[in-house]
């Protein structure tokens, strides 16, 4: 198979609607590693986000069987890195809700309150890890410690632009993928190494602050 030929075939899967989620899992995570495609070529070939097609392609690292879960509950794709970066246990945790809320026939909830559910459902099973921790950090949080590193030069132009660009993701409402929750965590964690973030800070900001170093384990 090609290059083109592995687009076409993904973009064939992303596409089709009577096709269930587990075989679009599988079939384009297949053809995506089989030739060693780049994420943000093969997202624009199929007119999707990077961010969905990050989790989409995680979704395929899950056991098959919550594969299957997954596809049979169809959840909105602003869940998909919620359940690609959780545990076994946590992403069954989060489907059972998902189910529940389905059958239950539930008043439809806003992208970021379903979201916030299913993460308060998947750290019942083990706590929450710093990359979930940081996941749930507020638009505001992000906006406020962008806002504070521009007078101290310590980050990159790139990485203050990320910065800024994920602060505004957070604040529309929409979930990190996995990728940028780690490349979050770098960026914060440089903040922190360097003094910008601190505890105790004289500067009016200590609770945005410790809430920050808190998801950091620091």
């Amino acid at each position: 198979m090609t290059r083109f030929e592995a687009l076409q075939t993904i973009n064939d899967f992303w596409c089709n609607s009577s096709l269930s989620l587990a075989d679009k899992i599988k079939g384009i995570s297949n053809a995506y590693y089989d030739v060693g495609l780049d994420l943000a070529t093969t997202a624009a070939y199929i007119k999707a986000t990077p961010a969905e097609l990050d989790a989409l392609l995680a979704l395929g690292g899950l056991e098959d069987n919550l594969i299957e879960l997954v596809s049979e509950i169809n959840p909105p794709k602003t869940i998909w890195p919620l359940l690609a970066n959780a545990s076994n246990d946590e992403a069954k945790q989060a489907l059972a809700a998902l189910k529940r809320n389905k059958q239950r026939n539930i008043e439809d909830k806003t992208h970021t309150s379903l979201s916030q559910y299913i993460f308060e459902q998947m750290i019942e099973i083990s706590g929450p890890t710093a990359e979930q921790r940081i996941a749930m950090l507020s638009g505001s949080d992000l906006w406020h410690i962008w806002g504070k590193q521009k007078s101290f030069n310590v980050l990159r132009e790139k990485d203050a632009n990320a910065l800024a660009s994920m602060a505004a993701q957070k604040t529309r409402g929409k979930v990190l993928s996995p990728k940028q929750i780690e490349y979050l965590k770098d960026i914060l964690g440089l903040l922190a190494q360097n003094q910008v973030i601190t505890r105790e800070s004289i500067d009016g900001d200590a609770e945005i602050c410790d809430r920050v170093l808190d998801a950091l384990g620091r």
